[in-house]
């Protein structure tokens, strides 16, 4: 049976990591991990959002030089929470919300993968379920990790990329065929370190 930090440590990382479509930028971002950027593929992502709305859970939001919070193109997202659940059950509680959103929505698909304790969620979204202004796939790694003073906690490092109005057909098309590699670089990225403030 979970106890009540466990219960409400999904619940909170469902709500915030699973909050698609309404991510806006508010003044200066917070380094709350000691992590001013990201280096991910050929691209540096510097912080340009970030939130810790209660005492076990942190989000940084990273984007490319040239993007925006609100209409990225690609962005990096890092995402702690101590707590004693383990990766499948914060991955677990994302499917949830997935299957409910896929009842009214047939854009929404997700798949799943696991290795060595890690999970990977590769998950398709839009914006509303006719005619998408938005389309975003993102792909969750789930990791448990100790914090500084020995805690259980789960990083999520995750990677997100979005199309928009005339180019979200070709954004579709293109990753029919094409599904694996941004799986392959986000399930052998070396998670960095993560000092929480």
């Amino acid at each position: 049976m979970f106890n009540t930090l466990r219960v409400t440590a999904i619940i909170v990382f469902a709500i915030i990591a699973g909050s698609a479509f309404v991510q806006t930028a508010s003044g200066q971002a917070t380094d709350y991990f000691g992590l001013p950027a990201v280096n991910f593929g050929n691209a540096e992502f510097r912080l340009a959002w970030s939130s810790h709305p209660n005492s076990n859970y942190y989000k940084q939001e990273y984007i490319a030089e040239g993007d925006n919070v609100e209409s990225f193109k690609s962005m990096i997202l890092v995402e702690a929470v101590i707590t004693e659940n383990t990766p499948k059950e914060i991955m677990d509680a994302q499917i949830d919300k997935l299957k409910n959103l896929k009842s009214s929505n047939p854009y929404v698909n997700y798949d799943m993968f696991s290795k060595d304790g890690e999970y990977l969620l590769d998950f398709l979204l839009t914006d509303k379920a006719d005619s998408p202004g938005i389309v975003e796939r993102n792909v969750y790694r789930y990791k448990q990790v100790k914090d500084s003073e020995g805690r259980d906690m789960v990083v999520l490092f995750g990677v997100s990329e979005r199309a928009y109005g005339p180019d979200i057909d070709s954004f579709i098309a293109g990753l029919k065929g094409n599904l694996s590699s941004l799986r392959d670089a986000v399930a052998s990225y070396s998670i960095p370190e993560l000092s929480l403030k």
